[in-house]
């Protein structure tokens, strides 16, 4: 009976009541599927609806309803939420039961908001409310309350102002909605958010997103600090004004036919620098498609190339002046696989072969064959093969020189040689050689091998005149004095009467004389035969003492000290006695010859004898003569710094101690001299 009254006079007030109560029922259905943020706004729209029909007439609805005999809160207890009334101070004057349930008690008239309500969040809530009430509004908000085991949970709050019948402030109606999970939800969200911000602001590159048209969604804090324009400069196509004038059309172009190909793509450019300086970049774009396909936004990143371009270049021009380097060079370069089929040659080789290298396979063979068989000699080309394959198959270089055909016909020698170019692992991955054209070089060898035969022809024939020469005076002083002693002992026979006792003098004379030529072409034709059947073990120390008694006199006569530093346990060589009295006569004559014209310093003459090393010993004969310039080309056949002689007697000596197994040098000496030297090796048993 209590409805009738109350609905013909506050009908349109409990529609809207019950059009909340409808929303609030959508709500708690489509929470799973619309999800939370669509179930809050729809839940508060609810509660909404509802206080704001419950007092869409104010005082006047409220004094219906008391008259009507309902009350305001139980009212209230039908809406599903936490409901409640406050009085003007804050007290919890009303409490629905669900929210009793929560706060765990049953009174509620004694309890105070600020005992429920967090204290971080009281004294903004109270604030906002008394604004709301200045202003004649409802209050939204959120805060978190208290439950009854003391956790506190956050809470959306929708509240209007409740009056009584003269207009009064009696208090605040409201209803609460957990948003606890959501809230939770929203933080995990916004801490993701908060990383993922991180993590593009941290990327080594610069991120941005667009929209479907390519104008500008984002652009990250890098893109912002880099280029130094601001979103409001960059919005849109604003982005563009960064871009190197010479690359900006160019990028716009590609840029739009990404965009309307909807495909991902990437393209190189430059990008301004705050400092004005421009830097080559890679942009690359990837679009986002929805479920049907359709592109709904692109993300991208601009990443700094230009150190890497600058390598490139470098590497390239690099490159270039390598490869100008390797066709310039007057040598032939090439390549080839570890299989030995040819990959590469120069332009040199090109121009020499008059062709290039054919990259089609070839009917029959390997490219290998053929090749060779095209450019080697044939009387050159199995070994070439063989040496070839050998490297090939062994990895040991290869070196050989041959006859190659050149382009014109010409068969011509050269130099081939390669190495391999082996990994990390020593596995050969290419083959590099180098070929040099000798041919002119053989021919210029061929004629001075030519010009050295007929130069050793005549040198050999000269050196037998001067031998012979040399021989001749050699033997022509023993014949001398046969003849002379003949001439003698004739003289004596003759005499009347004889004179016996002279002529066999005489005749002892001439047998002595006669033996000792007969010993000199003796010796000379064992040197030539290299015969060592007159060898012996001597003493050079004895050799030298027989020599100084031979040339006593002529030593005298010219006025020459003669010193001596001999070691007394000199070791035995095996030697010709007389060919090494002739080597010391030979070396002390060229000594007195040149001390002729020293007449400033007493003219001196020392010989010398010492272990030299291990196994020889070393003979010196020094003199203070002038000295000599040219102290090797002495021993040349023909070379003789004396205005008489054939300039034999050095070339004789060192070729007698070299078939000695022995050497002979010379050497100035300062301030003035010439020191002449030659090394014999001890008799094998006294080398110890």
């Amino acid at each position: 009976m209590k409805a009738q009254p109350l609905l013909r006079k506050y009908g349109s007030t409990i529609a809207i009541c019950g059009a909340g109560l409808l929303v609030f029922w959508l709500s708690s259905e489509l929470a799973e599927t619309a999800g939370p943020n669509t179930y809050v706004r729809m839940t508060l729209l609810a509660v909404t609806a509802i206080l704001t029909g419950f007092l869409i007439q104010g005082p006047q609805g409220q004094g219906a309803l008391d008259r009507a005999g309902y009350d305001a809160p139980e009212f209230l207890e039908g809406i599903p939420g936490l409901a409640w009334i406050v009085d003007p101070e804050g007290r919890l004057t009303k409490a629905s039961t669900s929210l009793r349930a929560y706060l765990g008690t049953v009174d509620t008239s004694n309890l105070h908001c600020r005992q429920v309500i967090h204290p971080e969040d009281f004294d903004r809530t109270a604030g906002l409310m008394s604004q709301c009430l200045e202003n004649g509004q409802e209050f939204h908000g959120a805060y978190r309350l208290r439950r009854h085991d003391g956790a506190y949970r956050w809470f959306r709050v929708a509240a209007c102002a409740r009056h009584d019948r003269n207009g009064k402030f009696i208090g605040w109606y409201g209803i609460l909605l957990d948003i606890d999970d959501l809230k939770k939800v929203e933080q995990a969200l916004g801490a993701r958010e908060f990383q993922l911000q991180r993590l593009i602001d941290a990327l080594p590159t610069l991120v941005w997103s667009a929209r479907p048209d390519g104008s500008t969604e984002f652009l990250s804090r890098r893109w912002h600090e880099y280029t130094a324009l601001s979103q409001e400069q960059a919005a849109g196509w604003g982005w563009t004004a960064a871009i190197h004038p010479d690359d900006r059309d160019r990028l716009v172009e590609y840029w739009r036919s990404l965009l309307a190909a909807g495909a991902p793509g990437e393209i190189e450019a430059r990008l301004r620098r705050f400092d004005g300086q421009y830097r080559w970049f890679l942009f690359q774009g990837e679009p986002m498609r929805d479920a049907s396909g359709t592109v709904i936004q692109w993300f991208g990143s601009n990443t700094d190339i230009d150190d890497r371009k600058r390598t490139e270049e470098a590497l390239r021009a690099r490159q270039y002046e390598l490869q100008q380097l390797i066709d310039t060079i007057p040598t032939l370069v090439w390549s080839v696989t570890p299989e030995g089929e040819p990959a590469y040659i120069n332009k040199q080789l090109e121009t020499y072969y008059g062709r290039k290298i054919d990259p089609s396979p070839p009917k029959e063979g390997s490219k290998l064959d053929g090749a060779l068989g095209r450019l080697m000699h044939p009387d050159d080309l199995e070994a070439v093969k063989r040496n070839l394959m050998h490297s090939l198959k062994t990895g040991e270089p290869f070196a050989m020189r041959y006859r190659n055909r050149r382009g014109d016909g010409v068969y011509r020698w050269v130099d081939n040689r390669a190495m391999p170019l082996r990994d990390d692992d020593g596995r050969i991955v290419k083959w590099y050689g180098v070929i040099i054209d000798i041919d002119d070089e053989m021919r210029a060898h061929d004629a001075v091998r030519a010009t050295q035969d007929k130069l050793s022809r005549a040198s050999q024939l000269a050196s037998l005149a001067e031998l012979s020469a040399s021989i001749a005076h050699e033997v022509n002083q023993p014949l001398a004095a046969v003849i002379t002693d003949s001439h003698a002992c004739q003289r004596w026979l003759s005499a009347d009467p004889p004179n016996l006792q002279r002529a066999r003098i005489t005749a002892e004379r001439i047998v002595r004389d006669s033996m000792a030529a007969a010993e000199v072409v003796g010796r000379i034709r064992a040197l030539f035969i290299q015969t060592a059947s007159s060898r012996t073990s001597i003493n050079l120390n004895e050799v030298i003492g027989e020599v100084r008694q031979l040339l006593f006199d002529e030593i005298i006569s010219q006025d020459i000290f003669v010193g001596t530093d001999l070691d007394p346990a000199l070791p035995p060589v095996l030697a010709d006695r007389v060919q090494m009295q002739q080597v010391l006569v030979n070396l002390v004559r060229n000594g007195i010859d040149a001390m002729k014209s020293t007449i400033d310093v007493s003219k001196s003459l020392k010989f010398g004898s010492r272990r030299y090393g291990e196994n020889e010993i070393l003979v010196d004969v020094r003199d203070n003569g002038d000295g000599i310039a040219e102290p090797e080309r002495i021993f040349e056949p023909f070379f003789t710094t004396k205005a008489e002689g054939m300039g034999m007697g050095l070339a004789i000596c060192r070729s007698i101690l070299e078939s000695h197994d022995g050497r002979l040098w010379a050497e100035s000496i300062e301030p003035r001299g010439t020191v002449f030297s030659f090394t014999l090796p001890i008799q094998s048993g006294d080398a110890a």
